[in-house]
Formats: structure tokens, sequence, C-alpha cells
């Protein structure tokens, strides 16, 4: 996300920043996963659009 942009969400939604810095914490707290896929389902993804010449 353009930086730009994230500082304008910051000043036009209250509480952006917070959520933002807490979203690893508040995750957890829901028993939801990290919001970064794994770099093995990464390469798996990457390879299946390679084969599908998506990419």
């Amino acid at each position: 996300m353009p930086k730009s942009f994230f500082m304008d969400l910051n000043k036009d939604i209250d509480g952006w920043l917070d959520l933002k810095t807490d979203l690893d914490k508040i995750r957890e707290e829901l028993s939801l996963g990290p919001v970064k896929m794994p770099k093995k389902s990464i390469e798996e993804v990457n390879l299946l659009l390679k084969k599908s010449k998506i990419s």
C-alpha cells in the first residue's frame, strides 16, 4: 500500500493506526492465522500461476 494512501486512511478512519499496529495480536485473540501466507503456500501459488501461464 502506498505510504500516502496509508496516511490518508489514518487521517480518515479513527483507530486505523492502532488496528494496523495491533493486527497480529487481534488475529491471534480471534484464533486466526497470520495475514501473510506461509512461504511454502506462496511458492505453490506461484508455481500454479506459472503452469497456467497467468503470470
